[in-house]
């Protein structure tokens, strides 16, 4: 039988089960979670989520496991639903759900496949609250040191999936300042918090996730007649928040689009494949003159401005130049009020659709590229992709434009260079123009990129005991020294560094599934 080891329990292992367990020969896998909960994952588990936290994928996006998110809802008591503050007229394909509420179908679908795989065969076995220590290459397999409350010891394996997922190896200190940060996970860490100006680092949905855990702390937002409100409990006050980033730009509202995405008229991935083949020099002008040709043609009077020869510099500067030189709450208030119309008609926003559509293509042209054409996709034309996919929900939008309305949330931009350093009383940001001084800083930034040697497994070097060979859908270790074992890792912090926009349930389940069936074939072929 071939024994397989899952390192990470989060949804990447389930949809690397989900794959495995479709072999007809009988295996046996190991799930190791380091966290009491085992499916959820970390941006979706109780540890680190409350019940006001809002995921930004609807329903319809979520790839099934083996029931769809509303076909396991739908057969949910009340009673179930209601602890997840649901209810049953809720439920949609294009609803926003709870971070938790994912988290619990996730650890549902576990247990599922589980029972499955074990009636038909497959030894299963999921090991919570055990940590990884470390990953050694034998001779005879990969061998998987590990530590739980009441005991440690290793394993031998003959495959390993490496899915550890979401890291903040950063903290608790910047690595850039050497200044004290609070994490925003796990979520405690916020709430212990004591202070009457705080800031957040970070306006995405992660911060955003910072201010309404500080917020439920102190009183409750509640829906209205004339929109979201937020009402302070008895005995409570709620400290002044400051959300930061560079731009000082809040997130666009969720807005309505086909699923399936429609193909861009020329920039297809045919094409991307097509113009590789003549080298990677010029390849990313190439491509990003086809983006700037697809996007004038559907660009309405609404839209940004565009030009055949503008520059991506020009193009970054355009794209952001109305929410610039716009309030960033006013700004937030008429798009909301634009991102609903546009639900409730089903009218799409074409030249949305057609950047949201492009950013899966230059994703899949990531690899292609050279180092300093990567570079430019990550640092400038990515900023407009993540800005155009990591819209937020409407409730999300709400309740900021609410803590704003009362007086005691503001949005801060810091231009590209600034200082951070501790006070006496906490945390300074300055860059000559300004300076703020806030009681207690989070760090509620997105993740940044991770190299093989930063997982914490001192068995695994790069170029001393293992070698990053071609991504498929991960990346595969090669051995430096003889095995008959067999690693891969698609951790998406490790991904990121040459696919910058590998992100979301979508990239876990094409994850998961890659390296599942990559086992398989091994499988059948003995």
């Amino acid at each position: 039988m071939k024994n397989i080891a899952i390192i990470g329990g989060g949804p990447t292992a389930v949809y690397t089960l989900a794959a495995l367990i479709a072999s007809k020969t009988p295996i046996g896998v190991v799930i190791f979670e380091k966290c009491s909960e085992i499916g959820s994952g970390m941006p979706y588990s109780s540890d680190t989520a409350t019940p006001s936290m809002m995921s930004n994928i609807a329903g319809f996006e979520i790839p099934p496991v083996i029931t769809p998110l509303r076909d396991w809802l739908a057969d949910l008591d009340r009673k179930s639903l209601a602890d997840m503050r649901l209810s049953a007229e809720e439920i949609d394909a294009k609803t926003y759900y709870g971070r938790l509420v994912l988290g619990r179908y996730f650890q549902a679908q576990l247990s599922q496949m589980v029972s499955r795989a074990r009636g038909a065969g497959h030894q299963i076995e999921l090991r919570r609250r055990t940590k990884v220590t470390d990953v050694l290459i034998k001779r005879n397999g990969i061998s998987v040191f590990w530590a739980s409350p009441l005991d440690k010891g290793d394993d031998l394996f003959d495959e390993v999936v490496i899915a550890t997922g979401h890291s903040w190896t950063r903290l608790p200190k910047d690595e850039a300042t050497d200044t004290n940060l609070i994490p925003l996970w796990p979520i405690k860490d916020v709430h212990a918090i004591a202070g009457d100006y705080i800031g957040v680092l970070g306006t995405s949905l992660s911060g955003i996730d910072a201010v309404v855990a500080i917020a439920d702390l102190h009183g409750d937002f509640i829906e209205g007649k004339n929109g979201m409100r937020w009402a302070l409990r008895a005995g409570h006050s709620l400290p002044r928040i400051a959300m930061l980033s560079r731009k000082g730009l809040l997130p666009e509202a969720d807005y309505y689009y086909p699923f399936p995405l429609p193909e861009l008229n020329t920039l297809t991935e045919d094409r991307v494949l097509e113009e590789s083949q003549h080298g990677q020099t010029g390849l990313f002008d190439r491509l990003f003159s086809l983006f700037i040709k697809d996007l004038r043609a559907v660009v309405g009077k609404d839209g940004p401005v565009l030009r055949d020869d503008m520059s991506v510099d020009d193009f970054v500067d355009t794209y952001f130049s109305t929410r610039m030189a716009t309030d960033p709450f006013e700004y937030a208030r008429s798009n909301l009020a634009e991102a609903r119309a546009g639900h409730a008609n089903r009218t799409p926003c074409p030249w949305r659709i057609s950047i949201l559509k492009a950013h899966e293509v230059f994703e899949m042209a990531a690899p292609y590229l050279n180092e300093a054409d990567l570079e430019v996709l990550k640092s400038k034309l990515g900023s407009v992709f993540a800005d155009n996919y990591s819209s937020v929900p409407h409730p999300s939008i709400e309740r900021m434009l609410a803590l704003h309305d009362i007086g005691v949330l503001e949005v801060i931009a810091l231009g590209n260079h600034y200082d951070v350093e501790n006070t006496s009383s906490g945390v300074k940001i300055s860059n000559g123009k300004f300076c703020h001084s806030f009681d207690a800083l989070i760090d509620a930034r997105g993740q940044r990129p991770l190299g093989i040697n930063e997982l914490g497994f001192a068995g695994l070097v790069i170029d001393k005991t293992v070698k990053e060979m071609g991504q498929g859908a991960g990346v595969h270790l090669t051995p430096l020294v003889p095995t008959t074992g067999y690693i891969q890792c698609v951790a998406l912090p490790i991904l990121l560094a040459r696919r910058p926009f590998v992100q979301g349930l979508a990239s876990c389940a094409k994850l998961g599934a890659g390296a599942g069936q990559s086992i398989l074939e091994r499988v059948n072929n003995g």
